[in-house]
């Protein structure tokens, strides 16, 4: 998972980073999760929607594959 800040054009490889970032500067961050897919809202890892994406994105990938 990265976090990006649009304004400053970063990356941040820890929530805790990110999470510094946008509370020093007030700086919208975007959360990319391990599939690609953007969340327009900083947040944590172990988020319920970052894990709701991953597993849909893994169930698709397996069903194609089985077929």
């Amino acid at each position: 998972m990265r976090w990006d800040c649009p304004h400053c054009k970063r990356s941040f490889g820890t929530f805790a980073l990110a999470k510094t970032h946008a509370n020093i500067f007030s700086h919208q961050i975007f959360t990319v999760d391990d599939a690609g897919d953007t969340f327009d809202i900083l947040l944590p890892p172990t988020a319920s929607s970052v894990n709701a994406s991953l597993w849909n994105r893994l169930q698709y990938r397996l069903s194609t594959l089985v077929s």
